[in-house]
């Protein structure tokens, strides 16, 4: 095991490309390396960013304020730091969400919360959610041994609802979960309802709705809690295939017929003359 001092050194792992360390960096947390932040949940391309806002509000990574007002204040940080996140957000470029983010990451750091631990307010559901908060696990179950096979999978009934599932794998698209089944699922960031993107960690438990199985093996999951309805994907890119085929066709036919209107005014001139 080779010594890291700081997160960039992943890099230097062998088959480790940017790609990969752009969606890995922030898992790994190194405490004692030459940047202090190298030890947060911030992703490096947010260190400008966090480094600002530890100077804005006063505060020391090496000496946290404690705990107690840390939390408070995070529970309320969208009423009271709105102002501070607009300025931030036009200094760096970003939206508010990424900056209230990065506050998350920081107080998360500096009150030593395992992130794969967090209730619901802590990881990403927005304040007034409904009772049944989305993507809780509280009322979820295993995925029963019965449908852990594909073929299974395919022949059950959908919408599947309150499925225990695991973040395996974050993209700008969605989040991959293992629910148990032979493959991972992907819930589409317009499947997630109140919880950001931005929130879901590797590892962290999150309650899930199977909604459509291909036989392809590419598996559509929704947020438990949201209720959604079950999609057939196969039959809804064929209706709007065969849509645009429709359109094309009477765009042909529309052609066609101004075609035949140009020859027929083109005889009218000619026998008048």
């Amino acid at each position: 095991c080779r010594p890291f001092r700081q997160r960039k050194d992943l890099l230097t792992v062998a088959g480790l490309g940017p790609k990969t360390y752009e969606n890995c960096a922030a898992f790994c947390r190194l405490s004692l390396g030459s940047n202090p932040l190298d030890s947060t949940l911030v992703h490096p391309e947010s260190y400008d960013l966090a480094t600002w806002l530890l100077k804005k509000f006063s505060w020391k990574l090496s000496e946290p304020p404690s705990s107690k007002l840390l939390l408070q204040q995070k529970k309320e940080m969208k009423e009271n730091w709105t102002k501070q996140a607009s300025k931030a957000s036009k200094k760096f470029g970003v939206n508010q969400e990424r900056v209230f983010a990065v506050l998350d990451n920081l107080i998360d750091s500096m009150t030593n919360v395992d992130p794969r631990l967090k209730d619901d307010d802590a990881s990403g559901v927005d304040s007034g959610s409904r009772s049944n908060k989305a993507g809780s696990v509280q009322s979820c179950k295993m995925l029963p041994p019965e449908f852990s096979s594909l073929e299974k999978l395919i022949n059950a009934t959908t919408p599947m609802r309150n499925i225990i599932g695991t973040v395996r794998n974050i993209a700008d698209f969605g989040a991959f979960i293992d629910f148990g089944g032979q493959n991972d699922g992907l819930i589409h960031t317009s499947k997630l309802g109140p919880i950001r993107l931005t929130s879901l960690l590797i590892g962290q438990q999150l309650g899930v709705d199977i909604l459509n199985v291909e036989k392809n093996g590419k598996i559509s999951l929704a947020v438990a809690g949201l209720n959604m309805e079950a999609t057939n994907l196969s039959r809804s890119h064929h209706n709007s295939s065969n849509n645009n085929n429709i359109s094309s066709r009477s765009g042909r036919k529309r052609s066609i017929s101004t075609q035949s209107g140009s020859k027929k005014s083109k005889k009218r001139k000619i026998s008048n003359k």
